[in-house]
């Protein structure tokens, strides 16, 4: 994720929120508005009651820049940015036929940075908005996504 974003800002498409916000709908509601403005993702640092912690905003919607809409998700299958939405549909229906990418354990790096033992789990620590009014709660998503029948059952 760092050198996803750090690619993203080489191209001018992330944006640092320094101004504090809370998890209760205000994170939502930013991410929301920018989203549909197509503004360059939205990291959050200063997060109120989660002191070190961020929250990206939306770091697959469209890009911020107008040539390249679909950089975000053309640059995640290692794509340049300006690629075309048919040609990374191509691409995500190819690898459908390729062998899986080997797992790769490592001794240290980012991944080991917070680690959470025992009577330390809280998962409330972590700052998982609360993105819409009427949610059933706080999810967390790591650019996951659902497909999922709609009430109609459509």
């Amino acid at each position: 994720m760092r050198e996803f974003l750090a690619a993203l800002s080489d191209l001018g498409d992330v944006a640092e929120i320094t101004r504090e916000v809370n998890t209760h709908l205000e994170i939502g509601a930013i991410i929301r508005r920018r989203h549909e403005k197509f503004a360059p993702v939205l990291v959050f640092s200063n997060i109120r009651h989660h002191a070190r912690y961020r929250v990206v905003g939306a770091p697959l919607s469209y890009s911020s820049l107008p040539k390249a809409r679909m950089a975000r998700i053309a640059m995640t299958l290692g794509l340049d940015p300006t690629t075309p939405g048919t040609e990374i549909v191509q691409t995500l229906a190819k690898t459908t036929k390729l062998p899986p990418v080997p797992l790769v354990i490592v001794e240290d790096g980012p991944v080991h940075e917070n680690i959470l033992l025992g009577d330390e789990v809280d998962l409330l620590k972590i700052p998982t908005p609360l993105i819409h009014f009427g949610d059933g709660g706080r999810f967390f998503n790591s650019l996951g996504f659902w497909v999922v029948r709609s009430p109609d059952g459509k």
